[in-house]
């Protein structure tokens, strides 16, 4: 289960976030307990709880390269892919194999490269532009004023 379990806990995961998730059995944490991290795309992991039994799951960001035309540029990013993970542990007890597994699904990260960066830098870039085009605004409309008040004077 995911720890803490919050709203972000129940959205969709995404490439290279870490999840803590919780193994307990009986309502007792299971240190040292070995967890195996498999996805879709062909990831797997091999996981450790620590002593409070919780493991920190890496989601990979497995996904393939994308083909041209497709994806970012093609797409509009509107056509993001996923794909499934699974976080499964399997405990002995009294002779008894217990095997638990957690499914998800998982997303590619939308700021994955990306540059805030060249983010900021274009936003500075078109305030610099802008400022000669306000400017040019400004004073047309302070000629405005004198420009009228002289009509005026000549009609008078």
């Amino acid at each position: 289960m995911p720890q803490p379990l919050s709203a972000r806990a129940l959205a969709l995961p995404l490439a290279n976030e870490d999840w803590k998730c919780l193994v307990r059995f009986n309502g007792q944490p299971l240190p040292d307990q070995k967890v195996v991290l498999e996805t879709s795309n062909g990831s797997r992991r091999e996981l450790a709880s620590d002593l409070q039994g919780i493991v920190v799951a890496s989601i990979p960001d497995d996904f393939k390269a994308e083909r041209e035309g497709k994806g970012a540029g093609g797409s509009h990013g509107m056509g993001r892919s996923g794909a499934d993970f699974v976080l499964a542990t399997e405990y002995e007890n009294d002779g008894k194999t217990y095997l638990t597994a957690f499914n998800a699904g998982y997303g590619k990260n939308a700021f994955d490269q990306r540059s805030i960066a060249m983010g900021l830098g274009f936003t500075l870039l078109g305030m610099a532009g802008a400022v000669p085009l306000l400017r040019h605004r400004k004073t047309k409309k302070n000629d405005a004023p004198e420009s009228a008040a002289a009509s005026q004077k000549e009609e008078v």
